[in-house]
């Protein structure tokens, strides 16, 4: 079935069996389209049932016709099940559980102090009692455009766009906690993301989310990422590509950056480490066996 209304998601989200649904972020849609000769979209994302772009990313991804392009690639060339969603929808893939939306919203950017200034100071009334809070919010379109116009720090880029910072990532953030909390025929979402701010705001959201009655009946699924330094060290293990090329796609990709991970000790307990990697640190690191990169 192909996902072309926000019903349609609905449909195949609860009617589903062990779904793979992963959402996107610009930053790996950039990438990714360097090495499109090598690693095609069928490749990357063949094995998901839903692929998902938060209507902000996509914002920035039309910045770009090369990105435009590889985008469209999804559904014109590979046949797979792309949706750019609407974040207005949110409301509706919530059944209109406005009051959690709002909440889902608020712990998702938690840890951007300036939103939640600007929320705390323009859409709710901090000196109303908490329990009349919600109930004298505007409507959710009324304060999401609100929040998304105003709230996100923002610039003018040359080609006439207002960019709103970070306000991709909590799109991505919001829709994931949507996912996970509330439908359960999948057994994880997928984030395919490099950039830290998405990865905190999901971890940190989560504590939140978990700790408030408000959600004590949610499904809480989990939230995991595939980030560059994933697919390279899957696509070596997976054979796609080999350790002599393995350097040049690094280059193409990736810049250093910190690496979570962990590595299996001589007495086959675990090690985490984070550690901040160059990419010749990087093809060292992948080189080796035990490993497991989680961001």
């Amino acid at each position: 079935m192909p996902i072309d209304t926000i019903s349609s998601l609905k449909s195949i989200l609860h009617n589903g069996s062990n779904l793979k649904v992963c959402i996107l972020d610009n930053n790996m849609i950039e990438i990714l389209t360097r090495i499109s000769t090598i690693i095609t979209q069928d490749c990357i994302f063949g094995q998901y049932d839903i692929i998902l772009v938060p209507r902000w990313v996509y914002e920035e991804v039309q910045d770009s016709d090369v990105r435009v392009r590889y985008i469209n690639e999804f559904r014109d060339k590979y046949n797979l099940n792309l949706y750019i969603i609407e974040e207005k929808d949110y409301s509706e893939l919530i059944n209109f559980k406005e009051a959690d939306l709002f909440y889902i919203f608020v712990y998702s950017c938690r840890v951007l102090t300036n939103l939640i200034s600007f929320i705390n100071k323009n859409i709710i009334d901090t000196k109303a009692p908490e329990s009349t809070i919600i109930d004298e919010l505007p409507s959710y379109e009324d304060w999401l455009d609100k929040l998304y116009n105003e709230g996100f720090d923002s610039k003018v880029l040359a080609n006439g766009r207002t960019q709103k910072k970070n306000a991709g990532e909590v799109s991505i953030c919001v829709l994931a906690n949507i996912l996970c909390i509330y439908y359960d025929k999948f057994d994880n979402v997928t984030i395919f993301s490099f950039d830290g701010d998405t990865y905190n705001f999901a971890l940190e959201s989560k504590k939140k989310l978990i700790n408030d009655a408000r959600f004590k009946d949610g499904l809480f699924k989990s939230i995991t990422y595939k980030s560059n330094d994933v697919l390279i060290y899957e696509w070596l293990r997976q054979g796609h590509i080999n350790e002599a090329d393995l350097h040049s796609i690094v280059e193409k990709i990736r810049r250093g950056r910190k690496v979570k991970y962990t590595k299996q000790a001589p007495d086959l307990s675990i090690e985490e480490h984070e550690e901040l990697l160059d990419n010749n640190q990087f093809c060292q690191l992948i080189l080796q066996g035990g490993l497991h990169i989680i961001f």
